[in-house]
């Protein structure tokens, strides 16, 4: 008889109390700001206290107006917090967390899970701002960017169909990385790559990287360029 009352308690606390509360997530603005005309923002990534572990996942909209996934962090253990974005280049945003593609229309998707394996999902869409670095006091800009293109940097032809070129200037000598992530046969973007003929240290001056139409998948591709503590995110449209 004790052991039933003893079941029977239990029974009724875990329907009162129950071991896996549901999760939840929610994507915010801090602070609210027009994130079509801002180059750097950031974004609250808000759960209950139920959460275990969380997940972020990039897409960017191709022509179809079908979105792609362009990166998907793994599951983060504990609750999730701030995320930091600077469009066009971490010069607008030093601590940023995230570069984003300037022109180019996201979908981020938080993803929570609690200890019992249940997820729950908060999606928001938003369309990036032509941005270029912006000079902070103090500061020191590497890389120029250009409007007319002539004397910084630009990717041209862009949209491509045979292979295009990146045209960059440095305003002072520095370790250059140049990267490039091409979308693959399954429709999935792969790692960044390291073109390594063309990254290493350089003077300052004006340089030129050649992409050929056999390194890029057909749709949305992008390059990044870090240099020094600077990344710049262009994309590259094959046809």
């Amino acid at each position: 008889m004790l052991e039933h009352l003893i079941e029977s308690k239990c029974d009724l606390i875990e329907d009162i109390d129950p071991p896996c509360p549901p999760p939840s997530a929610f994507i915010g603005q801090l602070p609210s700001v027009n994130l079509s005309t801002t180059c750097n923002f950031t974004l609250y990534l808000g759960a209950s206290s139920n959460e275990s572990e969380y997940q972020i996942t990039y897409s960017i909209e191709q022509d179809d107006g079908n979105f792609v996934n362009i990166e998907q962090t793994e599951w983060i253990q504990g609750e999730a917090d701030d995320l930091r974005i600077a469009v066009g280049t971490n010069v607008n945003d030093r601590h940023a967390d995230v570069v984003l593609i300037p022109k180019t229309t996201y979908r981020i998707v938080l993803s929570t899970k609690n200890s019992c394996g249940n997820t729950d999902q908060h999606a928001i869409e938003f369309t990036t701002p032509e941005c270029g670095p912006q000079q902070e006091e103090g500061g020191e800009i590497i890389i120029i960017i250009a409007d007319s293109g002539e004397g910084g940097m630009r990717i041209f032809p862009n949209p491509t169909y045979e292979g295009t070129r990146l045209e960059y200037t440095l305003n002072v000598d520095a370790e250059i990385e140049i990267l490039f992530s091409a979308i693959g046969h399954d429709g999935a973007y792969g790692a960044p790559t390291l073109k390594q003929t063309d990254s290493g240290y350089k003077q300052s001056g004006s340089y030129v990287v050649d992409f050929q139409k056999q390194e890029m998948g057909k749709g949305i591709n992008f390059v990044i360029v870090r240099a020094g503590d600077e990344v710049h995110v262009r994309r590259i449209i094959q046809r």
